[in-house]
């Protein structure tokens, strides 16, 4: 690496179960911030990081140890909130920062390009006259959202070959389109199990903290089958009825 480089000094974050940042060098001319993705050496070899932090002044490393990073990715930044996220996460876990990074960046999808994808949409009201099976298309249409052929196919519990005749019949049109598959926005008043006794009192007690305007952490306590999950559904429903509110849920990997 040229010594043409500034010595401007950087803190690294890598999404690895390390004890903290890493210090590496940079270009001024990168101009680097917060959040931004990084390819750096480590080890031998190219790793994704984050810049952390771009105010550190001086390394508790010595100048000639410490390596430059190899290029900006193009990727878009992390917002700092995100980074401050990551960091409440590993304070009130106790976890290395790297490990909850980790988690962040757990789909490795999102750093490739795009996948093309063909849907398709209802171009015309639906005629006076037609197929069963057609009917069932239309009646299953979500607005005029366009769907993958196989989205349609179980929405509307039809075959390919009616998606298929609707397109020879200028009924629905196809669209190449990049990017993930449309989901459907949850449906806050799908019916729901009913619950037992016991299950009851600990959904309207969560229901109520939700409605309180202060933080509360609540910890569900029962053995594999009793029927948690099926409680902090009436939480989430609940939430989302808000339409001010986030949930966000986290799943174990097993």
């Amino acid at each position: 690496m040229s010594e043409l480089f500034s010595n401007q000094i950087i803190q690294v974050l890598l999404p690895l179960p390390l004890s903290g940042v890493l210090d590496y060098k940079a270009d001024d001319a990168l101009g680097l911030k917060a959040g931004d993705f990084i390819i750096v050496p480590l080890s031998g070899r190219q790793v994704l990081a984050v810049v952390w932090d771009v105010s550190l002044q001086q390394s508790d490393v010595p100048p000639e140890k410490l390596k430059y990073i190899i290029r900006k990715s193009e990727l878009p930044a992390l917002p700092v909130s995100l980074l401050h996220f990551v960091k409440w996460v590993a304070h009130y876990t106790l976890s290395p920062l790297g490990s909850v990074l980790k988690m962040a960046l757990s789909v490795p999808r999102v750093f490739e390009q795009p996948k093309k994808k063909t849907v398709y949409r209802l171009t015309k009201e639906a005629p006076e006259k037609m197929t069963k099976s057609r009917r069932r298309v239309y009646e299953a249409a979500i607005s005029e959202m366009p769907l993958t052929m196989k989205t349609w196919c179980d929405i509307a519990a039809v075959g390919e070959s009616v998606i298929r005749s609707m397109i020879k019949s200028n009924l629905m049109v196809a669209h190449e389109v990049y990017g993930e598959e449309t989901f459907f926005p949850p449906d806050r008043e799908l019916p729901r199990a009913t619950l037992s006794g016991e299950q009851a009192i600990a959904a309207d007690h969560i229901i109520a903290q939700i409605k309180g305007d202060d933080y509360k952490c609540i910890l569900l306590e029962g053995i594999t089958g009793s029927g948690k999950t099926e409680v902090y559904f009436e939480a989430i429903a609940e939430a989302l009825r808000a339409q001010s509110t986030q949930v966000l849920v986290l799943v174990p990997e097993i």
